[in-house]
């Protein structure tokens, strides 16, 4: 099925207690649209104004833990600095092959200590040497867990030219140029979405199922309201003038 639409239920975590039960709602939505898109129909429907940062996580209990994470701020901070579509595309794909690109190096490392050692060794005691340098190569992945020991055996340390590969906290990844087919890629995936950081509105999205396009209509749709919207700025005066 060609660029499907994605059916996601997204169900309001509350822990403040501003919603009667678990409001969700079910929203269908063109699997080629941006995350920036899926996050406008999210916040629309439970008839919130679309007016503050947001991100998707995937951890849904501790966002800031995420290793994978979509955020409004990463767009920003990339037009702030006027970065161009290459670049951008360029720091999304190392931030991704981060892991496949150490793990090379530790290959790339093995092969050379074998290429540069072994010739300089009696070839009866090759397999016993060789033995020794896969242990060492080890010993460092053992060592470094964050890959820093193998970073500086290339001189590739804080000042190195890829000091990106020794970030620990996860680069946040682009809404506007992502899709949502990018992100999820799996049937029943749940991402926490977090909306206006200061008064923290958490939903729980899951990918449900996916469907064809219905020629005529028009996409973002939701398709079941369930519970009431709670008020995005309750009048907290109000409140507390009926107490007295």
């Amino acid at each position: 099925m060609e660029n499907p639409i994605m059916v996601f239920k997204v169900t309001l975590k509350d822990v403040f207690k501003r919603a009667e039960g678990k409001p969700h709602r079910l929203i269908a939505i063109k699997s080629d649209d941006t995350l920036y898109d899926l996050a406008e129909a999210i916040v629309k429907s439970f008839d919130f104004y679309f007016d503050h940062a947001f991100g998707f996580y995937d951890n849904l209990r501790n966002p800031f833990r995420s290793k994978v994470q979509y955020e409004l701020f990463a767009d920003e901070e990339d037009e702030e600095i006027g970065m161009g579509e290459a670049e951008k595309a360029y720091r999304q794909a190392l931030e991704e092959a981060r892991d496949e690109i150490i793990e090379q190096m530790y290959r790339v490392t093995l092969q050379a200590m074998k290429d540069t050692l072994l010739p300089r060794i009696p070839p009866h005691l090759h397999k016993e040497v060789e033995r020794m340098i896969e242990e060492e190569v080890e010993d460092i992945k053992a060592r470094t867990q964050a890959d820093r020991e193998l970073l500086k055996m290339f001189g590739l340390d804080s000042g190195g030219p890829l000091p990106f590969l020794q970030d620990e906290e996860p680069r946040p990844r682009s809404v506007k140029n992502t899709r949502i087919s990018e992100a999820f890629t799996k049937l029943k995936q749940k991402m926490l979405f977090v909306f206006d950081y200061g008064d923290d509105w958490r939903f729980e999205v899951q990918l449900v199922r996916t469907e064809p396009r219905q020629k005529g209509v028009r996409y973002p749709k939701v398709l079941e309201r369930v519970g009431e919207s709670p008020k995005q700025y309750p009048d907290y005066e109000d409140e507390d003038e009926d107490e007295f």
